[in-house]
């Protein structure tokens, strides 16, 4: 037997089969939690989500701060890190700096 209703949030019409009644669900359409009634077009209660714990994952510090040192190293990085370091080289000691133009224009005239 077939159970159908409405989603309390967003109207959307939801059909679960009856072995399934008195249990949660999440409609597919906005993500609402909710019981699934027993009955055909019978209300179903909403169920408020649980709050998500931030927990950092287990050995993410010592990934990022320990264990990068080794992409200095490998063979298959040195073309990428050597350009990265041209580029922010020839950056920092050949560009003009752009807030002192109009200083530098106003001493020379």
């Amino acid at each position: 037997m077939t159970v159908q209703f409405y989603c309390p949030n967003c109207d959307a019409l939801i059909a679960f089969d009856g072995k399934h009644c008195g249990k949660r669900a999440r409609c597919l359409t906005c993500g609402q939690i909710f019981i699934i009634p027993s009955k055909d077009n019978e209300k179903p209660k909403k169920v408020k989500p649980e709050p998500e714990r931030a927990e950092p994952l287990s050995g993410f510090y010592r990934a990022v701060f320990v264990d990068s040192w080794k992409i200095f190293i490998d063979h298959e990085n040195v073309t990428t890190l050597v350009f990265v370091a041209a580029v922010v080289c020839f950056k920092f000691f050949f560009a003009i700096p752009v807030c002192c133009m109009n200083y530098i224009s106003f001493v020379i005239v």
